[in-house]
């Protein structure tokens, strides 16, 4: 069974876009860490991992970039 991540970078995207643009302020948000129970069904799932994993997908898809150590959206 493939874990579906879309609800995980789209609470983190919405979440750089609202201004937070470090990890140690992406990683607490609400959203971010409801996603990550959502998905993996478990509320001990290791969401610090998970968020690195997707935040580095992100870029690597170029939907996010890392610019003077701070996280921003790609437009374009």
């Amino acid at each position: 069974m493939a874990i579906d991540y879309s609800s995980i970078d789209a609470a983190i995207v919405s979440c750089i876009e609202n201004g937070a643009d470090t990890f140690g302020a992406i990683f607490p948000n609400r959203k971010v860490k409801e996603a990550c129970v959502a998905a993996f069904g478990d509320e001990r799932a290791d969401c610090y991992r998970i968020v690195d994993r997707r935040l580095q997908s992100l870029r690597k898809r170029r939907a996010i970039e890392l610019h003077n150590r701070k996280w921003a959206v790609r437009h374009g």
